[in-house]
């Protein structure tokens, strides 16, 4: 007898059942489809997980999805499953500008994400993987926060672009600290084998 695992199953279990529920869906509105309180994973070609975008509602439109309260959660490249991620979907985030402790403490629940990225609404085109919105858009990282009006992302390039009333709270203690255990490493002798 085999043993299977219980997160894949469930992975499997949702999976079947995101498909059966936009078939459904699909069969009723001709070629759109339509999810709520979704979460999309994307994958590289190798199958390493790229990132995960969540969302509360999305529509699908032959080669766009049209998505309410997109959150894109650019996972770190160590990353290798969805498995290894807590799911971000109707979790509260600090507001911009939160005090250092409260964004220790929110970061300490998503050790598998360099960043999340937020806004009212937003299309992602799947055939050039872009995010793009003209709403209120929030970045949150653990070195900065940056909001603005209207953002244009794409993963692969590492690139997002927030268009105008762009303002950034850097938090230089992060990256000095990053800074300090990066160079601990690199300073602390070798034993000889």
């Amino acid at each position: 007898m085999g043993f299977f695992d219980e997160k894949i199953f469930r992975s499997l279990i949702f999976g079947v059942f995101l498909l059966v529920s936009v078939t459904v869906c699909a069969q009723g509105t001709g070629t759109s489809a339509a999810m709520e309180d979704f979460a999309l994973p994307e994958y590289r070609k190798g199958g390493k997980l790229q990132f995960i975008l969540y969302g509360k509602r999305a529509e699908n439109l032959g080669a766009f999805i049209q998505l309410q309260k997109p959150i894109l959660d650019m996972v770190k490249n160590d990353v290798r499953d969805v498995t290894e991620v807590k799911p971000i979907l109707n979790q509260p985030m600090y507001r911009f500008g939160a005090n250092a402790g409260e964004v220790v403490e929110f970061w300490k629940k998503y050790p598998h994400s360099q960043a999340f990225i937020t806004s009212e609404s937003a299309v992602f085109d799947k055939n050039t993987k872009m995010l793009r919105g003209d709403s209120l858009t929030e970045l949150r990282s653990r070195e900065m926060d940056i909001q603005g009006v209207g953002f244009d992302a794409e993963y692969e390039k590492k690139f997002v672009h927030i268009r105008s009333k762009v303002k950034v709270i850097i938090r230089p203690e992060v990256r000095r600290r990053a800074e300090n255990k990066s160079s601990e490493k690199t300073t602390k002798p070798k034993e000889a084998k």
